[in-house]
């Protein structure tokens, strides 16, 4: 049994590294090892769930439930796997999960879910029901609920009654990130109700933390304003001391600069980025792309290479590779790149592209 379950801890250590395929087949190996075990089923279920392989995943979760109807976590998953669009079969394992274990920790997970499965069913008022019951339960993040409370109202066209959920959020956690949200939100149920002085007032709090610049800098996106996008970036990368999301507003920005065609700034960026976190699989590929269109074919063909050693089963990343070497005139690396991906095809075939 301790061999199954060092197999088991195994599968979770490799999905956290992004090896997938590895830990499909650590599962196999435990299920060769005791065949029928609910508990291997279960994990390849995360596994599949993990790579975006929902229908695989279900199946998975089903017959952990098979082997042991009592899996309540196997029911809170699957409805996990069925909440992207099946939302009354999501509805239907997250009550089955809380059923058979009401007091388990996963239960606050189930009620707020189950309020966003009826959300999205347009069910407010049951929605709301579940997010007030995640309140009741008593956890510390009653603002996600209180928020989501407030939403609910306000797709129901209550406003007012919103605007007090929307000033709870905002009092379980004053001068955040989130709290600031909360009061975009509120700004747009004064909107609604014609009071535009408090709309005004609402959208005038910007406390200097670090994530609310991002927001702007993605709006001014939205709307066309690449410069003040760039300037809203390098406020939030000033402002973020600890570097916790600073790799990810390089990325942004680089992205930025890399759609208004100054390349350099673009992979100056992407270097930060990697600096901070060399395990950011895309970073390696938004480089590549930059130097190919400095055409720096080397530069790019490393890159890529990188990005294949760390993920060989992005298949898309090899056809860019191919096309680099081919700018190079190298058609020896072209086809030694062709016939890494028929490899890579094999081995890695059944899970999703980049």
């Amino acid at each position: 049994m301790d061999k199954i379950n060092d197999l088991l801890e195994k599968v979770l250590t490799l999905c956290e590294q992004g090896f997938y395929k590895d830990a499909i087949k650590c599962v196999d190996k435990a299920n060769k090892l005791i065949p029928n075990n609910t508990n291997s089923y279960y994990d390849m279920g995360n596994v599949y769930q993990r790579i975006g392989r929902y229908d695989k995943a279900i199946k998975c979760y089903k017959k952990a439930i098979e082997l042991d109807p009592k899996n309540n976590k196997a029911y809170y998953y699957m409805g996990n796997a069925y909440s992207g669009n099946k939302y009354d079969k999501a509805i239907k394992c997250y009550k089955k999960a809380v059923e058979l274990d009401p007091n388990n920790v996963k239960v606050y997970y189930c009620y707020h879910n189950m309020g966003f499965a009826y959300d999205c069913k347009g069910h407010y008022d049951k929605a709301i029901e579940c997010y007030q019951k995640v309140i009741e339960i008593g956890t510390d993040a009653v603002y996600n609920n209180y928020h989501s409370i407030g939403i609910a109202y306000s797709k129901k066209g209550d406003y007012d009654e919103a605007i007090k959920y929307y000033e709870k959020a905002i009092e379980s956690i004053p001068n955040t990130v989130r709290g600031y949200f909360c009061y975009n939100s509120e700004g747009v149920a004064y909107r609604r109700l014609g009071n535009y002085d408090e709309t005004t007032k609402c959208n005038e709090i910007k406390p200097d933390v670090a994530g609310i610049y991002y927001s702007m800098a993605k709006t001014y996106l939205k709307i066309g304003n690449d410069d003040k996008a760039i300037e809203c970036f390098q406020k939030d990368i000033e402002l973020n001391h600890d570097g916790s999301m600073t790799d990810c507003y390089y990325i942004d920005m680089g992205n930025m600069y890399q759609q208004m065609g100054k390349y350099d700034e673009a992979i100056k960026c992407c270097d930060e980025a990697i600096k901070l976190n060399t395990n950011i699989k895309y970073v390696y590929f938004y480089r590549a792309a930059a130097k190919q269109k400095l055409q720096d074919y080397l530069g790019a063909i490393k890159d890529y290479n990188k990005l294949i050693e760390i993920a060989p089963y992005y298949f898309n990343v090899f056809d860019e590779c191919i096309e680099a070497y081919k700018l190079l005139g190298d058609d020896e690396g072209a086809k030694m790149m062709k016939e890494k991906k028929e490899i890579a095809m094999k081995e890695y075939g059944d899970l999703p592209p980049f």
